[in-house]
């Protein structure tokens, strides 16, 4: 416990995302918490089908979920390939000018989503 609303914990070594049980203990009292915590770290920006490449599926995931009711990226910065902090179709054409034309690869490279 770093503070009354901050918990400070270890995720584990060999994974990038995942969710994780909480036990908070305090005296005599316990309490667990099935999946109640949600990490991913390193992940690679832009990445919106959470593969760990950047291709042209990406893209249409992307489109997918922008026209289509498709399913979002796990966190927003998989899908904010231009960094605006906003998901929309200009991160769609971002990420094709840099797969396909000579635009600048996503930055920061490789984000943390909570």
């Amino acid at each position: 416990l770093i503070d009354p609303e901050t918990l400070q914990g270890i995720s584990p070594a060999a994974s990038r995302a995942s969710t994780v049980d909480v036990t908070v203990v305090d005296g005599d009292y316990t309490s667990a918490l099935k999946n109640a915590f949600h990490y991913a770290r390193g992940l690679l920006r832009a990445d919106a089908n959470g593969n760990r490449l950047l291709t042209i599926a990406d893209a249409v995931y992307l489109l997918s979920y922008l026209f289509r009711g498709g399913e979002a990226p796990y966190c927003p910065a998989l899908g904010d390939a231009n960094n605006d902090m906003r998901v929309n179709l200009a991160d769609v054409i971002y990420l094709l000018d840099y797969l396909f034309g000579d635009g600048s690869p996503p930055s920061p490279a490789r984000v943390n989503c909570r």
